[in-house]
């Protein structure tokens, strides 16, 4: 007989996880709407002939933020970050958690800047097709097994989700 505290934990643990990575989903598309915004506004100051500088608040218009500017600008793409992490990955043959990557990456030269960037860091890795993220291990190769974290990607996805997490897939589409 299974303890029923341990899987009211479970159950409730794997309810927060869905639900952080569905705010995490949306935070990125509004991100991604935001730098959409910024460029248009940009745009628009260029087009209009106003220096977005000059603009001041008596006109009631406002330049785009600095920093969305300087988020959006000077990184490295995210092909040659992921080339680089697939690197680093392979040389260690093990997960690498996202600070300890930022960390060689930059000591390496490779500066990933914006508002946060060890959060554009993990953004421009789960964009990528051949690395994902193993929860408590850190990024890793998404076509080879890490058995420690009972990754096997020739695994189908339903066996590797809770039951919660099936569940709420059913739900999602039924």
């Amino acid at each position: 007989m299974t303890d029923k505290a341990l899987e009211n934990a479970e159950r409730k643990r794997d309810s927060l996880a869905a639900e952080i990575n569905s705010l995490a989903q949306r935070m990125e598309e509004l991100k991604r709407d935001i730098a959409m915004l910024d460029d248009w506004i940009s745009r628009w100051h260029e087009f209009a002939g106003k220096d977005a500088a000059a603009v001041g608040p008596e006109s009631h218009e406002h330049a785009p933020p600095a920093a969305r500017s300087a988020r959006t600008k000077g990184n490295p793409s995210k092909e040659d970050v992921a080339a680089k992490v697939k690197e680093l990955i392979l040389k260690r043959g093990a997960p690498i958690p996202r600070n300890d990557l930022f960390e060689v990456l930059e000591s390496r030269g490779i500066i990933i800047r914006g508002a946060d960037p060890k959060v554009v860091l993990g953004t421009m890795l789960w964009r990528t097709e051949d690395i994902i993220r193993l929860r408590g291990h850190g990024y890793w190769l998404k076509d080879r097994s890490f058995a420690p974290a009972g990754y096997n990607p020739k695994r189908p996805l339903e066996d590797t989700m809770s039951e919660h997490a099936k569940g709420v897939f059913e739900d999602i589409l039924t």
